[in-house]
């Protein structure tokens, strides 16, 4: 049985996520298939004083990312490894789009997990393998963003043990299958269900969502921030999640 704050609201979710990271203010950030660095400078402008880690797999994005100064001037702590429930290493499927060399079409497609048909697949690589409750053991709180082609499964299952850490989670989930044996938006919904989540939001598609789910124990505590951070969002989130960065950090609080 998924939990949600009703009603379900259909949002721009990244917006949501930016607002929630503004008025929670955790102190620990995930960022899970990062792809380039870009949603960890996001959530650097909204928590000066967090410490971020950016999560690639694939070496070659990795390589691209230590090498970006930008990152480092923010602090953004890059690692090289795969989030998931397996114990020591395992197979990355790298796609022809994330290829070395390979700088055009869509470079964040590889994943965990194999696509169905294999059409795209142009090497399969091993990595040592790492869990989200590695990371959460000192922190006051957490937030997660997931973005990982297919597999946000199986890194949120990774939360089990500090799921109480986690404040607000973003993750994408398909409608339907893309990739073999994969677990859908329902499973995602209820593996965070039984970890103590709230379903807040999800985008508009119809192949692929994103959700946020927002810890129950703030949701029951602390109701009015999230109401608020779904009232901007659909007002006009984009400004919002620039114009909150500007904004004391006293205000977070009010």
């Amino acid at each position: 049985m998924v939990e949600t704050a009703e009603p379900l609201h259909v949002v721009k979710t990244k917006y949501l996520f930016l607002i929630l990271l503004y008025y929670l203010r955790p102190s620990l950030v995930l960022d899970i298939g990062s792809l380039d660095g870009a949603d960890s400078l996001r959530f650097r402008k909204m928590l000066p004083d967090a410490t971020i880690f950016a999560f690639e797999a694939n070496p070659y994005l990795y390589k691209t990312m230590i090498d970006d100064p930008r990152l480092a001037a923010a602090r953004i702590n890059i690692v090289n490894c795969i989030v998931s429930p397996k114990k020591g290493v395992a197979r990355f499927y790298i796609s022809k789009d994330s290829a070395s060399g390979q700088s055009s079409g869509n470079r964040g497609t590889s994943s965990l997990l194999r696509r169905s048909g294999d059409p795209d697949v142009a090497e399969v690589i091993e990595l040592p393998t790492c869990a989200i409750d590695q990371y959460l053991g000192d922190a006051g709180s957490a937030a997660l963003w997931i973005d990982v082609e297919g597999a946000g499964y199986e890194v949120l299952s990774t939360a089990e043990t500090v799921a109480e850490k986690v404040a607000v989670i973003h993750i994408e989930g398909e409608l339907k299958p893309k990739w073999q044996n994969q677990k859908l938006k329902p499973d995602i919904a209820n593996l965070a269900a039984r970890l103590g989540f709230a379903f807040v939001a999800h985008s508009r598609n119809a192949e692929q969502q994103d959700m946020v789910f927002v810890n129950n124990g703030i949701l029951k505590t602390r109701p009015e921030l999230v109401r608020r951070a779904l009232f901007l969002t659909r007002l006009h989130g984009p400004f919002f999640a620039r114009y909150l960065t500007m904004m004391p950090e006293i205000w977070a609080s009010s």
